[in-house]
């Protein structure tokens, strides 16, 4: 599994990771730090040897979540819990944000999705800024 999610890092050149500590038996944070044992040691932009344009690790909730967005789960000293990240830009200004999400392009890979490889490397399936749009505008 490691060494498909080296593949998949490095193949699009993934600056940031957004992931869960585990799901459900499987440990995501012993994976990524099999690959990435310098991640327990950095702070701030990461800097790894096999994953070399990896600077950024969030955290999301995990399966221990115990619903108030937070986890049982120690994050490793170079990684980001979203949690913190959403509270530090709390107090962002309204203005700020729009301009941002105005200089956004709809066209704009958004996420990579990867299949699981069964049949030789895993394939991506990219997911635009539109596309993310019409899925929350019409899942309702």
């Amino acid at each position: 599994m490691d060494r498909e999610l080296a593949y998949c890092i490095n193949k699009v050149g993934c600056k940031g990771l957004i992931m869960r500590p585990n799901v459900k038996t499987i440990d995501c944070i012993k994976i990524l730090s099999k690959i990435a044992p310098e991640i327990n040691d950095s702070k701030g932009e990461l800097n790894i040897q096999l994953l070399p344009t990896l600077k950024h690790v969030i955290l999301t909730p995990g399966d221990d979540d115990n619903g108030n967005g937070t986890s049982n789960v120690r994050a490793p000293i170079g990684m980001h819990l979203y949690s913190d990240l959403v509270r530090k830009g709390a107090n962002s200004r309204q203005e700020k944000r729009c301009e941002r999400q105005a200089q956004m392009d709809s066209d704009t890979p958004a996420a990579i999705f990867y299949t699981s490889g069964t049949t030789g490397q895993p394939k991506a399936a990219t997911v635009t800024n539109f596309n993310l749009f019409l899925f929350f505008f019409f899942s309702d």
